[in-house]
């Protein structure tokens, strides 16, 4: 005799077949039960043609036709391999790599029987094939299935690049090196790397005699004393001390102080979603720092002005023109095509400061060609680098000339074409001829 149980993925038309061939009659349930074979598997399910409807970066929208059930449930899996199959676990315990949705029909009834119900596939990752299909259940056995299929969520904005360095490696180069993103969310296009001049503001040198107050690099060490609350008369504790807070430099400090509204209040606002100091970075590359001369009292002004008043008054007639070029510095684009990760930047000033930045971008996909590059493009990362100094840019080449007029020597030369950054003053030696050590002024 042939005895089948407890077979929930083996249908019944396979059991039937083998008893005929094998020539078995009179076959009872009790040995070959119709409840316990085949109760797991759409043996005679019927197909249900299910479509994508709507889908996003992160959501894919599954659109399912009437069919009568009483509820469904909606398998999918991630990047799946060419030969996924719905029913290929052995273990009852297991779903293979498929997560599953489950869908009850009864809350939808009468929606549903006139237009269908719409399943939400949420939390997908951006630019990834998922495969997903539909079974739908009566009380106790599937009776509809639909068969796999595939769909790739829309792509999305890249990660921001890792591991950024920008460095000047020589006095006409700047060095970057990176990371590519960890998720591109789309198709790779390019890098896209801009660098730009920032523009000496020489309006300052004429705020500031710098014979006679030369530029120094050495700050005095800053002793911070323990600022102590006084005590409260009803506080019993000896312990309620203000912490000791030491002043920060850079962006740091000014953010904090952006925070506590110590900014002029002239000084654009944050966009929503901007940090501080990708803010201040992004005004600096945007606008050129310029001394504002109009005769509006503002803030910025009123701090200029009283800057003026260490310095003689003889200093603020003191116009000097510039060896550089007065042209307002240009943006340059590089557009790289290949999946490198470093570039150098030739031909760049010595000794000048350069805004330099670089994003990842992905291709546009075709239900997106109206997108901004915002958000084709990862966070854009930008960098202040300084030029090394070319050691011969501050000789003075030409013939010095002098001539002496009663008992007054004038001396004349031009100036360094391109020096190291503005000059701010000459420096002149001289000796008398039976004195070994020079003067200078």
């Amino acid at each position: 005799r042939i005895f089948f149980h407890y077979n929930p993925k083996l249908c019944m038309h396979h059991i039937l077949k083998l008893i005929e061939i094998a020539g078995v009659k009179n076959v009872t349930n009790l040995e070959v039960s119709k409840q316990s074979n085949g109760d797991k598997f759409p043996c005679d399910a019927q197909t249900i043609g299910i479509s994508v409807s709507y889908k996003t970066s992160n959501l894919i929208q599954i659109h399912i036709p009437f069919v009568e059930v009483f509820r469904f449930e909606v398998h999918y899996m991630k990047n799946p391999g060419s030969g996924v199959s719905m029913y290929d676990d052995l273990d009852q315990c297991s779903d293979d790599g498929w997560k599953t949705v489950d869908v009850s029909v009864d809350a939808h009834r009468k929606y549903y029987a006139t237009q269908g119900l719409s399943v939400n596939l949420t939390d997908l990752e951006a630019y990834m094939q998922y495969a997903f299909y539909v079974s739908g259940y009566s009380v106790d056995k599937i009776v509809a299935t639909s068969i796999i299929y595939r769909e790739t969520t829309l792509p999305s904005t890249p990660s921001e690049l890792l591991s950024v360095h920008v460095y000047s490696n020589s006095s006409s180069e700047i060095v970057l090196s990176w990371e590519p993103p960890l998720r591109f969310n789309g198709k790779f296009e390019e890098y896209e790397i801009t660098w730009k001049l920032i523009d000496k503001d020489e309006s300052l040198l004429s705020l500031r005699n710098y014979c006679e107050y030369p530029m120094t690099y050495e700050s005095e060490p800053v002793t911070v004393k323990p600022v102590i609350q006084e005590k409260h008369p009803d506080s019993l504790s000896c312990c309620n001390e203000i912490p000791i807070t030491i002043q920060k430099d850079g962006f740091e400090q000014l953010c904090i102080d952006f925070d506590r509204k110590k900014v002029p209040s002239s000084f654009p606002n944050l966009e929503r979603g901007q940090t501080c100091k990708s803010h201040f970075y992004n005004y600096i590359y945007h606008n050129s720092l310029k001394y504002d001369n109009s005769d509006k009292k503002t803030i910025k002004n009123q701090y200029m002005k009283k800057s003026t008043n260490l310095f003689k008054d003889d200093a603020v007639q003191n116009n000097r023109k510039s060896a550089f070029s007065r042209v307002k510095p240009k943006e340059n684009v590089k557009h790289l095509r290949s999946n490198v990760n470093n570039f150098t930047i030739s031909n760049v000033k010595h000794f000048q400061d350069y805004i330099v930045t670089i994003k990842a971008c992905r291709e546009r996909h075709p239900l997106e060609m109206e997108l901004k590059d915002v958000y084709r493009c990862s966070k854009t990362e930008i960098v202040i680098v300084r030029i090394q100094k070319d050691e011969v840019a501050d000789l003075i080449a030409d013939r010095i000339e002098h001539e002496v007029l009663n008992n007054t020597l004038s001396v004349r030369w031009d100036p360094p074409v391109q020096p190291n950054g503005l000059i701010l003053a000459f420096e002149l030696q001289y000796k008398q001829t039976d004195v070994s050590i020079p003067k200078s002024f």
